[in-house]
């Protein structure tokens, strides 16, 4: 009996695009209760441990194979992060990241998992459906490129904020650094070199990691290096330890005065983030949707000073739409490429030093003659948000820097350990009615009572600090502790049998739970890829489990069973399932074309 992988994802890969496994068992598919169960692990590309996403059991086909694609859990794993508005070089921690499968194969036993000893990397975006061909883009376009379909020169004007992502492809030695070069050309025909920004890298992550880079003439400073002189335009380059990394990035500076001072910056479909300026005049056609109510008047209303009125507004809202032009373009090809902000859904504007969400509205473009000497991109958008107060649009009220201290001191911080489950007491003083646990640095906890209870660690020492919050909003510092989580027994969840009588169209499955259960273990049943999760307290046991995920199960809806698409029809019989328990067994029948799989964890 074995099973093996026979097709397999690339090394690194688009989120948006097919991430595809085959897996293929010599076992005969015809076999009763015969089926596959798949685990995938992922973590970000700066985490340092792997963590199970989702255990769901596969269908098993006529020849004996299992073909997966993973593109939409992946995904759900990344997310866009918008750069620091303060200029400096960021890195984009969640935009990409790695993973791997584990597998087994059942029929009445409960066999270890196999791991896949491969690891794939991969990056929020993706390439057109009829573009993508496995590994094309990264054999042929990535490495020393930048993430962007826009042209390697491109022009800003002096007051555009603007940003370039540069994806770093290999793993550096301990203590790098990445810096940003710039070679400046004034109008004088003279130049300048300098190192504009220097980042230190983690050689633990630096692999695959994505960096989003300003490039604008204040951005990077630029304007105050030239002095009197006039920037003609400068060339960007990536470089780690002095060794270049990139193609040169050329950004020619434009003085001529902008009707007003309007840009986009947006996520491309690479995962970059880019930039256009809307030119031109920018229509406003504002929209208002009210909420009125009516109200009795009495028969004596006319002797009332005041006439009462027979109807309110209630609520106004105002939302705010605009008309604009991306243009003019000289070049058909950047005239094509203006089709990717109609496709971003990530786009704003910024406004008083923060993002602000935008959605482009507009329904069809007309591209036009691609012979024509210019050409234009009418865009329609609105603010991703509605308004019912006023203030001119045109007026930044700035944020000013709170000057209050703290008045809220934190003391006396015990640790203690029930099961999985780590709990935290302290005392504090002062008017503060809030606190932030951390814990290693990275995880945090908002707490509004003198306690918490924090599952989810792994055994080992840990480190971690309280946070006040002061009456006057202030943040105080961080009182630093230190604790150990001591190792606990293990919990399980067994697979007794998955048993379908001769002529049945039902297969029974039975799991067992138990011996061990501590605080803080989850325990779990997949079916229909839906994870139905418990998580025991200090007083829970075997029994008390089984008959808590009886209950889960029995209060699932059908939407619920079909979150992935994978459930049945609601009109097939059976459907949807009935759990019951026998002591620490729990047991229930599905069609006999489904399974299920149980897992148990730490925490």
């Amino acid at each position: 009996m074995a099973i093996i992988i026979t097709e397999r994802p690339n090394f690194i890969n688009f989120s948006k695009n097919p991430i595809r496994y085959q897996l293929t068992t010599d076992i005969d598919p015809a076999t009763p209760g015969l089926s596959v169960e798949v685990q995938l692990f992922f973590k970000l590309i700066n985490d340092s441990d792997y963590k199970l996403v989702i255990q769901f059991p596969c269908a098993v086909d006529a020849v004996g194979n299992v073909q997966l694609d993973l593109k939409k859990l992946l995904d759900s794993q990344l997310s866009y992060l918008l750069p620091l508005i303060d200029n400096s070089i960021t890195l984009a921690a969640s935009q990409s990241g790695s993973f791997y499968i584990a597998f087994r194969e059942l029929t009445d036993s409960n066999p270890p998992w196999i791991t896949d000893g491969f690891t794939y990397f991969i990056l929020k975006g993706g390439l057109p459906y009829e573009k993508w061909q496995k590994n094309n883009f990264f054999d042929n376009y990535a490495g020393k490129y930048w993430l962007t379909w826009q042209p390697q020169s491109i022009e800003l004007a002096a007051w555009q904020n603007a940003w370039v992502t540069y994806m770093h492809y290999d793993a550096e030695p301990e203590n790098s650094q990445l810096s940003i070069k710039v070679k400046v050309f004034y109008s004088d025909v003279t130049t300048d070199e300098s190192i504009i920004m220097v980042a230190p890298i983690n050689s633990t992550n630096f692999q695959y990691s994505i960096y989003h880079i300003p490039i604008g003439l204040q951005q990077l400073a630029i304007d105050q290096l030239a002095g009197d002189k006039q920037v003609r335009y400068y060339q960007i380059s990536v470089f780690v330890n002095d060794v270049s990394q990139s193609v040169t990035y050329q950004v020619y500076v434009d003085y001529n005065q902008d009707y007003q001072k309007l840009q986009f910056n947006f996520f491309n479909s690479l995962g970059g983030f880019d930039s256009v300026r809307i030119l031109g005049e920018i229509e406003k056609d504002p929209e208002y949707a009210r909420d009125q109510s009516e109200s009795f008047i009495g028969g004596n209303y006319y002797g009332s000073s005041n006439l009462p009125a027979q109807q309110t507004n209630v609520q106004i809202i105002e939302q705010m739409n605009y008309k604009g032009m991306v243009g003019y373009v000289s070049n058909e090809k950047n005239h094509d490429r203006l089709r990717e902000l109609l496709l971003s859904k990530g786009i704003y504007k910024i406004n008083n030093r923060r993002f602000v969400p935008i959605i482009v509205t507009t329904k069809s473009a007309a591209f036009g003659n691609p012979k024509a000497p210019q050409r234009e991109l009418q865009i329609e958008w609105s603010y991703a948000y509605t308004n019912e107060n006023y203030a001119p649009e045109w007026i930044d009220i700035p944020v000013t820097e709170s000057t209050a201290v703290c008045d809220t001191v934190v003391s006396n911080i015990i640790t203690s350990q029930v099961g999985q489950i780590m709990n935290i007491t302290f005392d504090s003083a002062g008017p503060g009615t809030q606190w932030k646990i951390i814990i290693d640095g990275t995880s945090s906890y908002i707490v509004s009572a003198k306690s918490a209870s924090i599952s989810g660690l792994a055994a080992g020492p840990h480190t971690g600090a309280i946070v006040a919050v002061s009456s006057n909003g202030v943040m105080c510092d961080g009182i630093p502790f230190e604790f150990t989580k001591t190792a606990v027994p293990p919990p399980s969840l067994i697979k007794l049998s998955d048993y379908r009588p001769i002529f049945s169209i039902f297969r029974t499955l039975e799991f067992q739970v138990g011996p061990n259960v501590s605080a803080g273990n989850r325990f779990s049943i997949t079916i229909f890829g839906h994870a139905v999760i418990v998580t025991a307290t200090s007083t829970d046991t075997p029994v008390s489990i089984a008959n808590k995920l009886k209950d889960a199960i029995n209060e699932t809806t059908t939407s619920e069973w079909n979150e992935f698409g994978l459930a049945p029809s609601e009109l097939m019989i059976g459907y949807p399932p009935v759990a019951g328990t026998t002591g620490d067994k729990i047991s229930f029948s599905l069609y006999h074309t489904y399974t299920a799989s149980g897992a148990a964890y730490d925490f």
